[in-house]
């Protein structure tokens, strides 16, 4: 127990095998031991522990529950007027922390939740320890389907708990070892001054994802703002712990929800693809990822040089070639001298092809650095005008891209 020394009840009948050494029927790992031969005498334990009239409970200011193995747990709308010590406890089955109140210091420390963990609407007065908890720990399954029949209920739902005193929450090394991370929901719940240290965050798209947000992908909520804000106040506490990926992750996932809730856009939910802030996240992941900016940027230079001799191009003054090789096609106002319809009609099609390229990566080049004297023009007014388009969005992707590091690098 939280004394230390072994809890002196009688030793629970549990099968060969169950548990490692004979213990009581409050640690027992037995199955069976709340059926329906044992289920008032466990009950009524609990209760006894709760009222303070508990033989077995030595510390008498608190509700010790230290290493027990709960099957469904249900202490909804329960009080905890002195310490509620929950160490070590194992959850096998749902537990029901809903509108609870803990009036005195919460620990759930190496706790382990099985299944689901509702803490929804809970009030937390003083400080609440979740150091080292496991939510939807599960031991290596048999095979993929059993796996995933599990795996949908490892879930912390924290949604509307009060923590009066943020500040001494403490989450430390959660999910450590997990396979699926820390799925929760903090909806309704001030979580900018709790403490999250090492924490396996459950994720989704290589970042941090909450339980609220993927609710609300798959239609089982509509709460966009709440959920926003919860991210908002997560930024916050990460920035100050300097803990700065993190607070990426959580400034995206704020962005995503501006981006799917309809009523942002009066195009309603066509407005999370046709909207200026989907274009953001396309562009720049929000401006958070300078891969995905370079990266776009490099596309766009590519896909100019592409167009440029689509429409046709010239070179320009002392630059026109002056072998044999391009007088299928002389330099003049009206005619082209370059273009994928005379690379494709040219004897040498694989050669000039490539200068035809060549010639559409300068030219797209040239227009993006501004150049007064390039040496491949636009041949007509629709590649003057592709010209333009590319003066207006290069320069721009190019400024996304230099946020981006200036986000990233200005810690």
């Amino acid at each position: 127990m939280s004394d230390g020394a072994p809890c002196q009840r009688p030793i629970h009948p549990a099968p060969d095998g169950v548990d490692p050494m004979p213990v009581c029927q409050m640690h027992s790992k037995d199955p069976q031991k709340d059926s329906a031969q044992f289920h008032d005498q466990f009950q009524q334990e609990i209760q006894a522990i709760l009222d303070g009239t508990s033989a077995y409970n030595r510390r008498k200011n608190t509700h010790d529950f230290t290493g027990f193995v709960f099957l469904a747990a249900d202490f909804s709308h329960a009080t905890f007027t002195q310490n509620a010590n929950f160490s070590h406890a194992t959850f096998t089955q749902n537990a029901n922390f809903s509108l609870a109140t803990f009036t005195q210091y919460a620990d759930f420390s190496l706790a382990t939740f099985t299944q689901y963990a509702d803490f929804s609407h809970a009030t937390f007065t003083q400080y609440a320890n979740f150091s080292f908890v496991v939510f939807g720990f599960r031991e290596e399954a048999a095979d993929a389907q059993a796996a995933a029949s599990k795996e949908g209920l490892a879930i912390a739902d924290f949604q509307g708990t009060r923590f009066m005193k943020p500040a001494d929450v403490r989450f430390f090394q959660v999910n450590k070892k997990s396979q699926d991370g820390l799925r929760v929901r903090f909806r309704n719940c001030e979580v900018e001054e709790v403490d999250f240290t090492d924490v396996h965050w459950h994720q989704r798209g290589r970042r941090m994802v909450l339980e609220d947000e993927i609710d609300v992908r798959e239609g089982k909520s509509r709460q966009y703002e709440l959920v926003a804000k919860v991210y908002r106040q997560l930024v916050s506490n990460f920035e100050k712990a300097r803990a700065y990926d993190l607070a990426e992750d959580c400034f995206i996932g704020a962005m995503e929800m501006k981006r799917l809730d309809p009523r942002n856009s009066i195009l309603g939910r066509l407005g999370r693809w046709l909207s200026v802030v989907n274009l953001y996240r396309l562009l720049s992941n929000y401006g958070s990822s300078y891969t995905r900016a370079v990266s776009v940027l490099l596309v766009f230079l590519l896909l100019f040089a592409l167009l440029f001799p689509a429409f046709g191009l010239r070179m320009s003054g002392d630059s026109l070639p002056k072998d044999a090789y391009y007088t299928a096609a002389p330099a003049s106002a009206q005619t082209p001298t370059i273009s994928w319809g005379l690379a494709l009609a040219h004897p040498q099609r694989g050669r000039e092809l490539w200068r035809t390229f060549k010639a559409g990566i300068w030219a797209s080049l040239e227009v993006a650095t501004f150049q007064k004297d390039p040496t491949v023009k636009p041949a007509d007014t629709w590649g003057r005008r592709l010209a333009v388009i590319e003066d207006i969005v290069i320069p721009g992707q190019l400024a996304l891209f230099l946020l981006v590091l200036r986000r990233r690098f200005r810690r």
